[in-house]
């Protein structure tokens, strides 16, 4: 008897609901909505995959993030796959595509072996960037303290967080379709931060 993908995929919602629905750093339920969104959409453009594995693999992507605040009852990745009977080979799938889906575990020298995996990656990536990813910056930036722009140490700020990572994002696409939208909201960004800098320096010079 094969197991009822439809069932594990709305528990999986209702798991990031559960830990990720006060989110207040851009990583709330809605961002993991539009990675799964993206991350179709990106499918139906390439080439053949498992589609089930995909979208839990994006569902689940941030549940065990460090980064982010969540309850005492925090479930694990791990521990929903179990206590849904995920088979062992899909489980460990998708255990592997989250384990090597950050922008850090990049730079560790980590990659995504499979198309599921690059998919996944480049629709998590496409949201951190664009009027979206430009709002989550500053959500993430405020909900840690810090300043939105200082020439004098910009790798603090959320401004430098622009320079070191996120217009670095375009190059690291994996697939066509991602390397697409990555360049339109590439763009918008840079002419986003280009105003935002020319009202910085008109205060400061006034």
């Amino acid at each position: 008897m094969g197991i009822d993908q439809k069932k594990i995929l709305k528990a999986a919602e209702a798991l990031v609901k559960t830990n990720l629905g006060a989110d207040g750093t851009g990583h709330d339920y809605f961002h993991v909505l539009r990675v799964v969104a993206l991350a179709k959409k990106i499918a139906e453009k390439t080439g053949s995959i498992d589609g089930f594995v995909l979208e839990l693999a994006c569902w689940l992507h941030d549940i065990d993030d460090r980064k982010i605040v969540y309850t005492a009852a925090h479930m694990t990745v791990a521990e929903f796959l179990a206590l849904n009977a995920v088979p062992e080979a899909v489980a460990a799938h998708v255990k592997d595509i989250i384990d090597n889906l950050s922008y850090s575990s990049s730079i560790k020298g980590k990659k995504e072996k499979t198309l599921e995996g690059q998919i996944a990656q480049d629709a998590d990536r496409l949201d951190a960037i664009g009027a979206i990813g430009i709002a989550r910056a500053f959500a993430y930036g405020g909900s840690k303290g810090r300043l939105l722009y200082d020439e004098a140490r910009s790798d603090m700020t959320t401004v430098g967080h622009f320079h070191d990572k996120l217009f670095k994002l375009e190059a690291l696409m994996n697939t066509e379709a991602g390397k697409a939208l990555a360049k339109e909201r590439t763009a918008f960004m840079k002419k986003y931060l280009d105003e935002f800098e020319k009202e910085i320096k008109f205060a400061v010079i006034n």
